[in-house]
């Protein structure tokens, strides 16, 4: 099914009995494209995507931003977000710099590709690293130190999925 969305459309144009995910008519008109098998995010929920190869930053990320009303799915690994991605576009997505196999840089990049919508932000226990300095030049939203602090990340995400 197709489904065009621009500013002059409801935010949750209706087609039938399914409706367009496209949330952020900021940014002008997007064509969504799904099959029977797609997964249509609950439009009630900003939707974010946690990468990183430590389980347990995943695990606490998504249950506290899934309290907080988030849709949340998380991915130990880029090729994994990858994967998530294919079957729709997250609204944010908390990237890890320093990951085996696919660092957050080049996960952004393919992420982008894929979903330009998404806003990406770097976690990173690194910050100082040049990678972060080129991950901001490649377009992520900001780059957000480790260990988190919860409260300030709550507030920038709730600013960001409006």
């Amino acid at each position: 099914r197709t489904f065009q969305c621009s500013p002059t459309t409801s935010s949750s144009a209706e087609i039938g009995e399914e409706r367009c995910p496209c949330q952020n008519w900021q940014r002008g008109p997007r064509i969504h494209v799904f099959s029977a098998e797609s997964h249509i995010m609950n439009l009630e929920s900003p939707s974010l995507l946690v990468v990183d190869d430590d389980e347990d930053t995943c695990r606490n990320l998504a249950d506290i931003f899934s309290d907080l009303g988030y849709h949340v799915e998380t991915a130990p690994n880029g090729p994994a977000a990858i994967t998530k991605s294919q079957t729709h576009c997250f609204d944010v997505a908390l990237l890890d710099l320093m990951m085996p196999g696919m660092d957050g840089l080049e996960l952004f990049q393919l992420l982008h590709q894929r979903c330009p919508q998404t806003i990406a932000m770097l976690i990173t226990g690194v910050p100082q690293d040049p990678r972060a300095a080129e991950c901001l030049k490649a377009g992520m939203r900001c780059v957000i130190p480790k260990p988190l602090n919860v409260a300030p990340l709550a507030s920038l995400l709730a600013e960001i999925a409006g």
